[in-house]
């Protein structure tokens, strides 16, 4: 089983704070970025976009991304703080690396398709244009809209979360790469839902491919249950900054037996 530095053939986030990581650890010899403007005017105008070459303005990459957090809070019933979201993007890979290279050393920074770095004056995501690009920026503008709006999410949730609006919206909203990996690791009993397992999980390098798709699982299931409260009044009270008990509890107090729908919610998906 694969961990979570070696599977670079996802868009998995890496959110580093600066006062644990500070600016000096970061490579500051970077290609030249441009600000892009677009030809229609943006729906959000908190969203920064630079890059290294030319790019084009009526991109299909740039419509999902502007619409993004409109998809998220109006899905999470939630308001979003007006955080600046940076979006540094290289024109290749090594351009990339280059950018997010640690001057202390090799990283597994480099490693991952996209990343984003938070501070208390906005968040800056870093990528490199390759087929997968609107799905690694869904998913890393996805954690910065959180992170600014809803502080200390547990990080199975912060990441179900991402996996769940990098997909493009649709009536189903399925990733069916999670979906496919769930299907048969429990049809060959690998693989039993148990968010108890992944709840006290705190650090990414901890998840593995598996824990990624049961959050997004979790989380799939709750905003597509008649239960979808559970969810939204969490994220809501931990937004205004409230006390909440854990969401792993409270899906155990509300679900007869969660595991059990998990997995009927799981086998109703893939049939569709």
């Amino acid at each position: 089983m694969m961990n979570g530095f070696d599977k670079c053939v996802r868009p998995m986030a890496l959110c580093l704070m600066a006062t644990l990581l500070g600016c000096a650890s970061w490579n500051t010899a970077q290609n030249t970025l441009i600000e892009i403007e677009t030809i229609k005017p943006p729906l959000d105008d908190h969203l920064i976009i630079h890059a290294d070459f030319e790019f084009p303005p009526d991109s299909l990459v740039l419509e999902e991304l502007h619409t993004l957090s409109a998809d998220v809070s109006q899905t999470l019933q939630l308001k979003l703080k007006r955080t600046p979201v940076h979006i540094n993007l290289y024109a290749t890979k090594k351009d990339y690396q280059d950018s997010v290279r640690s001057p202390k050393g090799p990283s597994p920074l480099i490693n991952r398709r996209a990343i984003f770095i938070t501070t208390a004056a906005g968040s800056t995501v870093h990528s490199y244009w390759s087929d997968s690009i609107a799905v690694d920026l869904r998913h890393e503008v996805t954690h910065a809209y959180l992170n600014s709006t809803v502080p200390q999410l547990p990080l199975w949730l912060d990441e179900g979360l991402a996996e769940y609006f990098e997909v493009a919206p649709t009536e189903n909203r399925i990733n069916h790469e999670h979906l496919q990996m769930l299907v048969k690791a429990n049809a060959e009993n690998r693989w039993q839902p148990n968010l108890e397992r992944i709840a006290p999980l705190r650090l990414s390098e901890e998840m593995e491919s598996i824990h990624y798709a049961e959050a997004w699982l979790w989380t799939h299931f709750l905003l597509h249950s008649t239960n979808k409260a559970v969810l939204t009044d969490y994220l809501q009270a931990k937004s205004r900054g409230e006390l909440v008990d854990p969401l792993a509890l409270k899906i155990r107090s509300e679900f007869d037996n969660a595991p059990q729908e998990l997995l009927r919610h799981l086998d109703e998906i893939s049939k569709n």
